[in-house]
């Protein structure tokens, strides 16, 4: 017959354990939604520049059509 020391042991090896497995699993959640939020905020970053590099280029063809038309 085990020992009231052993199974307490068993036991809180057992309950830290647990505890383990869910502080990782929350870590995991909390590590994707950051994954996710950075990755959207990189999405944005990279189509605001698009937006700005498509308005300079649709400047500069528009100076340069205006300058071809008026030779």
């Amino acid at each position: 017959m085990p020992s009231s020391l052993s199974v307490l042991t068993t036991c809180t090896c057992r309950t830290r354990i647990a505890h383990l497995k869910t502080d990782l699993a929350v870590l995991l959640v909390v590590v994707v939604v950051v994954v996710v939020v950075v990755a959207e905020g990189v999405v944005v970053i990279v189509v605001a520049v698009i937006e700005v590099v498509a308005v300079i280029v649709a400047v500069v063809v528009v100076v340069i059509v205006a300058a071809v038309v008026a030779v």
